[in-house]
């Protein structure tokens, strides 16, 4: 019901404001969209087309924040959907024009994206997705940024288990078990049920992996929860980090 009043509002607005304000509005009912995607994701591609529209009222305006916002999430939109080929070049383009940009979080928050690019491609590079997560990490927690640091811990936790389910990287067990307890710590001192959700579901796949077969069970009824409290439809099968917004 919110989202449909929320929806309702910004597009009634579009109509009475500037080119530059549209924009905002435009961004705003994008999320809208996307956060409709959680359940049912053909809204993706409204969301992608309404992004397009945002990146070229600011491209008109030269409002560099509003640029690496629109190209940002268009991508995420492109990322959910698999067209990989048009993700990688609007993230590296996002993160170099966050750096001319005072707000560091911008920067590092593209950072994170690229990194669950390198996990989502077909052939992943989950080194690389650990590399630049755990660096994420880092800078989110210089920046006082708890949400920052719980995304990205996220992360890093998905890189680190994919790593470890390789049989190559077993050593990475305790590093796992630090990061989604962190996340899962985080989120829920944040009340960000999906974030907290995936991260217990992170748990549990760990568990599994080391024969803890009553942690696994728990953290997967833990994670039902949340994700039931968040109104998502079914449990997803695997630990899959949500995008940076």
């Amino acid at each position: 019901d919110e989202l449909d009043l929320a929806e309702t509002a910004l597009r009634r607005g579009l109509h009475s404001v500037s080119d530059w304000a549209a924009g905002y509005l435009e961004t705003n009912l994008g999320l809208v969209l996307m956060t409709r995607a959680l359940s049912e994701p053909s809204h993706l591609v409204e969301a992608a087309q309404i992004f397009e529209q945002v990146l070229e009222r600011f491209v008109r305006a030269g409002h560099l924040q509003g640029i690496s916002y629109a190209l940002s999430n268009r991508a995420i939109c492109y990322l959910a959907q698999g067209k990989f080929a048009d993700v990688k070049p609007s993230f590296e383009k996002t993160i170099r024009l966050a750096r001319q940009m005072p707000e560091k979080w911008s920067a590092y928050g593209a950072q994170a994206n690229l990194a669950l690019l390198h996990l989502a491609e077909p052939e992943p590079d989950r080194q690389a997705a650990w590399d630049l997560a755990t660096s994420v990490r880092e800078q989110a927690r210089e920046n006082g940024d708890p949400k920052g640091v719980a995304d990205a811990s996220l992360i890093a936790g998905r890189a680190a288990l994919d790593l470890v389910k390789q049989g190559n990287a077993i050593a990475l067990v305790p590093q796992v078990r630090e990061l989604l307890q962190e996340a899962a710590a985080i989120f829920s001192r944040l009340g960000q049920r999906l974030g907290g959700g995936q991260a217990l579901l992170g748990l549990a796949e760990l568990a599994d992996l080391v024969d803890e077969v009553r942690q696994a069970t728990d953290f997967r009824q833990q994670a039902q929860e949340l994700f039931e409290q968040a109104q998502q439809p079914c449990l997803p099968p695997r630990l899959q980090p949500l995008p940076w917004h």
